[in-house]
This record gives C-alpha cells, structure tokens and sequence, in this order.
C-alpha cells in the first residue's frame, strides 16, 4: 500500500517536465534518486522533530511541574503561552535576519542555542528561569523552522513534493515519542524528582541534531543564486544533473531564477501587502492562526484529559498509563503525515480540497471522542492524523504561492501568526476545560468550520505548479498547462 501511495510520476509526464523551467527540469529529471535530496529530507525530519519535542515537553510534564513548583492553573497558562510568543517573533525575524547572514548558519546556531538551553532546563530548580529558558528556546526554534522547511521546498521536485514535505514532519512525532519514551524510562510515573534528570538526558538530542546539520546542510542552489553565489549553487545542481553543465545553461539558470517573479519583489515584509498577495496573505493568516489552535490547545491539556476520563471509570488510570496513552496518541497520529501528504498530491483535492477534506473529518472525530470517551484515545489519535493535513499542508499550500524572493519572509510571518493562535490557545482551552472535561473539543469543532469557509476563499490551487509560477486571477485556471498532472499517480492507478 505504501508503495502505491509514494509511487513514481508516470512516463507520460516526462515531456511536461521539458516544459519547466531550467533549474527545475534538472530536479524533476532526477527526481528522489540524488542523494543531496535525501540529506534535505532526513536533516528537515531530524531539525522537526526538536520542534515536536519541545513544544509537547509541558504537556507531557504538566503533572509532575505543577507540583514541583507549586504552580496554579493561571501561572501554568502564562509559562505554556509566552513560550509561543517568543516563537512567533524568532519566526517573523527569520526572514529578515537571513538578509544579514547566511541561511544555513543562522540555522545551526539556532540549533545549538537549543541544546545549551535545554540543557540549562536539566540543571536549574528555579521556576523564574525555567521560563526564561523556555522563551529563549521558543525564539530559537521559531526562527530556523520556517528556514528549514523553505529550504526542503526548494530542493524538492514538483512530484511528490507535498507528500516529501508532510512525510518529514512525522519528525514532530518522533521528538514527542522521543521524550515519552525517556519518561517511560526515568520517570515511569511522573515523579517529581526524575523530572530534571529526564530534562537532561533529551538535552543529547539537540546536540546531535546540531552536529549532523553543521558538517553537511547545504542552501539550495535557488536561494543561492539569488543570493550571488552561482558557484555553489552550479556545484550542487551539477550533482542533481550527474554532469557538468556548460556556460548557456548556466546563464539560462540564472536568468530564470533572478528574473520573472522575484524581479519585481525587493524581498521586504511589505511586499507581502502588495495588490497581488494581499488577499491570499490576509486570508492565510488567518488560517495558520486558528488551524494551529486546534493542534497546541487541546494537545497541552491531554494528560489532564485523559486523566479526568481514567477517574470516572473503573479502572482507574496511574499516571504511567497516561503516558502511555499519549504515546498511543502520537503512534496514531503518524500515519497523518502520510496520508496527508498523499491526499494533496491528488489532482481531486489538491492542496485546497485536500486541507478541507481534512478539517472535515477532524469534527467528525473530535464528536465521536465527545460522545463516546471510553474511545477518546484512539479517537484522539485519528483526530491528531486528520489535523495532521491542514496542519502541513498549508505550509507547502503557502511556499508555493509566494516567490523566493519573500517565500522566507512570507512563511516566516505565518509561522509568527500561529505562535500567536498557539499562545491564545494556551489560556483559551486551560480555561474551556475548567468548565468541563469536553468543553475544549466544541471550540475545536467550531474552529475546524472557520477554517473550511476561509480556505474556500483562497482564489488560488498550487497542484502541479513549479516554483515561482507568476499566480493571478485569469492565469490561475491555465496554469496546470505548466505541468500537466493527469498523468500523476497517486494511489497506484491514473487520477
């Protein structure tokens, strides 16, 4: 089955890949056989899965903080909430800080400036700068996110590059099962005094991450011809083609990328408000705001939702098997990066449909979990695979729309709008569960049909469109003319 979900473009499309663009047809060409795509893949996974690790690290400790610091409800939603602020700011200055120092650099600093802070997590006992730490590495984590996930787009072909990109955020699982897996270890039923121990021992993982990435991340050869380092960017696409490319090539590249599109852009925040972004920046704002709500507001308070369902049943859950229920809820929830990747890759859905059809079947779920809780878990879970799409999706939905020249700045403010949604959500579902266990699931409910109606309004679907496709009104219906898709396998069979 999974073969036919990852199959390969059909030979059908191999004149529609002569109809692109230079640098893309020696991507499309090469496809996934290069081994520089692989290293993207896999150093994206490994960079995403700090992500999911830190921010479901309270979640998964709120029991034992609470008590280790003596904290009220309203202490623990400001120390969750400001974490989200800082991201949004490292987030929205990502793409302007990148103008001073190269993108792969500012990544890997960013990274170990996550180590050392969550090392210093391990080591402190005073709650003030656990905070602070806990802000720092927010900011850190805000700003090479957006960067990394820039950096897989541009290095991915226009085939499967929606179910490549989803595919490597199964890493935010694996960082969230990593810390589970260590409590299972060290503090089995949420001791107090194995809380810092754990804290530490995680702290390896950042460490590695940083070392991996810091001897082989590489820019893409896009943003480095923009950025005047054509060497570089030649050395690369020169692996991707498996020859050398001669000199009218390589002006042709250059032409392609620093002209079109990105001429007209100087690169700056307000070209985000330009007439012809406006309405799909204002629109996606929006979307990354709230559909990140349902992700960090109902995952922070699992654990006391789990716990309150276990005390109203006859056998009465200990606090190991509430990590072992969230583990259930995270194993669950991997088979979203999948699928969701594989929904947008059908011609049917698109990214549009695809992010529609997935908020659609979260309500489904998250009414089922309301009505029958002895199920919530796994409902739970089939919730957390269907948020999975819109979650990701609108990420790939949202580089493709933009240009290079602001794809950085663009998705880096996006990034910013949902750390906002995730810091509102904190108060907003401690606060919904004070007045009843399954209170918090009806705003999810209602936030999912938000999202749908404010998806719909989007003008624009980015199926099949390379890279720095100039979109408007009246070419938009023309542009699947650029790569025709029909041929495009999905499920083993021709959409």
């Amino acid at each position: 089955m999974m073969t036919d979900l990852t199959s390969r473009i059909s030979s059908g499309n191999e004149e529609n890949i002569e109809q692109l663009p230079l640098l893309d047809k020696i991507i499309n060409q090469r496809g996934y056989n290069c081994i520089e795509q692989w290293k993207i893949i896999i150093f994206t996974t490994i960079a995403i899965s700090l992500e999911g690790m830190h921010f479901n690290i309270l979640g998964m400790i709120l029991i034992p903080f609470k008590s280790f610091f003596q904290l009220s409800d309203s202490e623990i939603q400001f120390i969750s909430g400001v974490m989200y602020i800082s991201v949004g700011i490292g987030s929205f200055l990502s793409g302007h800080i990148i103008k001073k120092y190269p993108r792969t650099e500012v990544i890997n600093y960013s990274i170990f400036c996550t180590f050392i802070l969550h090392l210093l997590l391990g080591l402190i006992q005073n709650v003030f700068l656990f905070t602070i730490f806990r802000i720092l590495i927010g900011f850190a984590i805000g700003i090479f996110i957006p960067l990394i996930t820039n950096l897989l787009c541009e290095y991915c072909p226009i085939h499967r590059r929606s179910f490549v990109f989803n595919s490597t955020w199964a890493g935010y699982n694996f960082g969230c099962l990593l810390f589970a897996f260590s409590q299972l270890k060290l503090m089995p039923e949420l001791e107090e005094e194995n809380m810092q121990k754990t804290l530490l021992f995680t702290s390896i993982f950042p460490l590695a991450v940083f070392i991996i990435l810091k001897l082989y991340l590489k820019d893409s050869p896009r943003n480095l011809i923009l950025l005047g380092k054509e060497r570089e960017a030649f050395e690369i696409l020169e692996k991707f083609k498996g020859g050398y490319l001669d000199e009218k090539d390589r002006n042709k590249i250059i032409e392609d990328v620093k002209h079109g599109v990105n001429k007209e852009l100087g690169g700056h925040f307000k070209d985000l408000f330009k007439r012809k972004y406006r309405k799909i920046t204002i629109l996606l704002i929006f979307i990354w705001f709230t559909v990140y709500m349902l992700y960090y507001g109902p995952f922070l308070i699992i654990s006391w939702v789990i716990k309150a369902i276990g005390e109203g049943t006859v056998a009465h859950e200990s606090n190991r098997d509430v990590i072992l229920d969230e583990i259930k809820v995270y194993l669950i929830g991997l088979v979203g990066y999948f699928l969701g990747g594989s929904i947008s890759e059908i011609k049917f859905f698109g990214r549009k449909k695809g992010i529609i059809f997935g908020l659609f079947f979260c309500i489904v779920f998250t009414f089922a979990g309301i009505n029958f809780p002895q199920y919530f878990v796994t409902f739970f879970g089939i919730y957390f695979i269907f948020l999975n799409i819109p979650l990701i999706v609108i990420d790939i939905y949202s580089c493709e729309l933009y240009p290079t020249k602001i794809r950085d700045v663009a998705v880096g403010f996006f990034f910013a709008s949902c750390r906002i949604g995730s810091c509102l959500a904190s108060f907003l579902y401690v606060n919904l569960f004070r007045l009843g266990t399954f209170v918090p699931f009806y705003a999810v409910i209602i936030t999912c049909i938000i999202d749908m109606a404010l998806m719909y309004c989007i003008p624009y679907e980015t199926f099949g469109a390379a890279l720095d496709t100039n979109y408007s009104s009246d070419k938009n219906k023309n542009k699947e003319k650029l790569l025709n898709t029909k041929d495009f396998s999905v499920f083993g069979s021709k959409i």
